[in-house]
C-alpha cells in the first residue's frame, strides 16, 4: 500500500465527517469539506484500481464483498436503535441493496462499472486516459448547458446524480496518476502546495459568496472546476511526498492514528450521520462524545465486516 493513499483516505474521512458537524461546532460554517472528501475518495479509488487484471464479474464481486458487509452491519445496528426503518421488501431492497441510504454507495457502485469500461477501452484500444477525461468533462458541459437548472444552487448536491460527472473525472485522474506514477518527478512540491492552498481558499470564498446572491447561481459551474484543480494539486503533491519518503519522517504515533482512521474510513462514513444527529450535548463535549462514538462504532463495524468478508470468500472460492 502506498503511504500517501493511507493519508488521503484519512483526510477524506475527516473532511466528510467535518462537513456534517454544523450542529457540533460553535460556528456552523466550520462544517465544510464534504465534497473535497468525496472527491479524494474517488481519486484514491481510481489510483488503487487502475491495474485491472480480472474479468468484470469477478472484479465487481470483489467490490461488492468489500463494501456491502459493512453497509449491512452498520444498518443492522442503526435499525436496532431505531435510527432507520423499512416497512416493506421494496424498502429493504432500497435501503440495503441499491441505492441505499448513502449517496456514496450508490455513486461508487455505479461508477465502478463505468470505470471498468473506461479502463478496458483505454488498455484495449490505447485510448489516452486524458481523452476519456475530456469526454466525461464535455458530457458534463453539455448536460450543464441543456438540462441543468442554473437558477437553483445545486451543483454540489450529493443527492443529485450529476455529481457523478466530477466523481468520475477525479477517479480517472487517480488512474492517470497511477499509470504515470513511475515518471512523476519529486520536484515542484512547493508549487503544488501553493496550488492546493490557493484552490482551497478560492473554493471556500465561492462557497460563502455565491450562495448569498441568486444572480450568481449561474456561475456555480465554477465549483467542480475548482474541485478538479484542487484534487489534481493535492493528489500530485502527495505522490511527490511519497517519492521523497516524507511520510516515513512523520511521528510514528501520528502515523498510527492516520492509519487507523484510513482503514475504518468506509465505516466512519456509514456510521457518522445518524450518530451526529442524535447528539444532545454542547460544544466541546459534543465533539468529544460524537467523534468518539463514531470511531468506536466504525471500528466495531469494520471488525465484524472483515470477519464476514473472510467467510464469504471461503464460500465462493
Amino acid at each position: 500500500m502506498f503511504q500517501f493513499i493511507v493519508w488521503l483516505r484519512a483526510i477524506a474521512a475527516i473532511f466528510i465527517t467535518n462537513s456534517h458537524y454544523a450542529g457540533i461546532w460553535p460556528i456552523s460554517r466550520m462544517a465544510l469539506g464534504g465534497m473535497i472528501g468525496n472527491c479524494l475518495y474517488f481519486f484514491v479509488s481510481g489510483f488503487c484500481l487502475y491495474n485491472i487484471k480480472e474479468k468484470f464479474p469477478k472484479w465487481y464481486a470483489k467490490r461488492i464483498i468489500r463494501i456491502y458487509p459493512s453497509l449491512w452491519i452498520a444498518s443492522i445496528g442503526l435499525f436496532l436503535v431505531g435510527s432507520f426503518s423499512a416497512d416493506s421488501p421494496i424498502a429493504f431492497f432500497y435501503c440495503l441493496i441499491y441505492p441505499t441510504w448513502y449517496h456514496f454507495i450508490a455513486s461508487i457502485m455505479f461508477l465502478y462499472i463505468a470505470f471498468y469500461l473506461f479502463i478496458y477501452c483505454h488498455k484495449k484500444w490505447k485510448i489516452d486516459i486524458r481523452m476519456i477525461m475530456a469526454l466525461v468533462f464535455l458530457s458534463f458541459i453539455v448536460f450543464y448547458m441543456t438540462r441543468f437548472e442554473r437558477n437553483i444552487l445545486q451543483i454540489e448536491d450529493v443527492e443529485q446524480r450529476y455529481v457523478r460527472f466530477h466523481f468520475m473525472e477525479v477517479m480517472l485522474m487517480g488512474a492517470f496518476f497511477r499509470e504515470r506514477y513511475e515518471t512523476i518527478s519529486k520536484d515542484n512540491k512547493v508549487f503544488l502546495c501553493l496550488n492546493a492552498i490557493v484552490s482551497f481558499v478560492v473554493y471556500s470564498v465561492c462557497k460563502v459568496v455565491i450562495p448569498r446572491n441568486e444572480s450568481m447561481f449561474k456561475y456555480q459551474i465554477i465549483f467542480p472546476l475548482i474541485m478538479i484543480w484542487m484534487i489534481w494539486s493535492i493528489g500530485l503533491l502527495f505522490i511527490k511526498l511519497e517519492k521523497t519518503e516524507w511520510f516515513k519522517k512523520v511521528n510514528p504515533n501520528i502515523c498510527k492514528v492516520v492509519t487507523f482512521i484510513a482503514y475504518i474510513s468506509l465505516e466512519i462514513y456509514l456510521c457518522q450521520n445518524v450518530l451526529i444527529t442524535r447528539n444532545s450535548f454542547a460544544f466541546p463535549i459534543s465533539f468529544i462524545v460524537v467523534t468518539g462514538t463514531i470511531i468506536f462504532y466504525a471500528w466495531i463495524v469494520h471488525t465484524l465486516s472483515l470477519f464476514v468478508q473472510k467467510k464469504i470468500k471461503k464460500i465462493i472460492e
